[in-house]
């Protein structure tokens, strides 16, 4: 993952020393094609809808879903890989066995049909914001384009968002523009598009664009 300079917090983004996995895909983690699906963890129902949406185009095609385990858009990730009985990756802000928040049913289809995973040493380690900020640039790494759905300008989605542009990976982040979002959970979407850091999607026909560019493999 080499080396890379953070300008969320000013530090250097390294490559974790080890990483900790739980569930029966443990070479997900070296699969030929991933999308990242992120964004707030209070996303409004359409914004979570679309998420699912992008995850279940993905997943069909065989595509491994890469998200972070959290509530709102990347629950819905996950689980628009599991309607598709598709691959997907838990990237946790926690530690291994902490599994943070607890979804039962997700968790095992995920144990079953994908993979968890964390770099945190103490199993039990509970969800933290430097844990999850950790978890960020493992997201973006593990992936090979990354869809932002909608995000505060703070948040998680947007963070992961930045490391994935500055590692050279492809970065696309859901123009709300003409739809009724709440503002505030699309101001950090929204600055990707403006910073040049993502290219737009219309959400009016986020569905077509992704489908072809999924089929078009985008990221190669």
């Amino acid at each position: 993952m080499g080396s890379i300079a953070d300008p969320f917090f000013e530090r250097e983004v390294t490559a974790p020393q080890v990483l900790f996995v739980d569930g029966a895909c443990p070479h997900l983690l070296d699969a030929s094609h991933t999308v990242s699906i992120i964004g707030s963890r209070t996303a409004s129902p359409q914004a979570r809808a679309l998420a699912q949406s992008v995850a279940r185009a993905a997943a069909g095609r065989g595509i491994t879903v890469v998200s972070g385990y959290a509530d709102g858009v990347d629950a819905a990730a996950h689980v628009g890989a599991m309607y598709e009985d598709g691959p997907t990756v838990a990237v946790l802000g926690c530690g291994i066995e902490a599994k943070e928040p607890s979804r039962s049913c997700l968790e095992q289809y995920i144990s079953c049909n994908g993979v968890f995973v964390s770099e945190e040493s103490d199993p039990a380690l509970p969800s933290s914001l430097d844990s999850r900020r950790r978890r960020d640039r493992i997201t973006a790494a593990l992936s090979d384009a990354l869809f932002v759905i909608a995000d505060e300008a703070d948040g998680g989605g947007v963070h992961t968002a930045r490391i994935g542009h500055l590692l050279g990976k492809k970065v696309f982040a859901v123009d709300w523009n003409g739809i009724k979002e709440p503002e505030s959970g699309r101001i950090g979407s929204d600055g990707l598009l403006r910073d040049g850091t993502a290219v737009a999607i219309e959400a009016q026909s986020a569905d077509e664009q992704v489908a072809r560019m999924l089929d078009e493999r985008i990221w190669a």
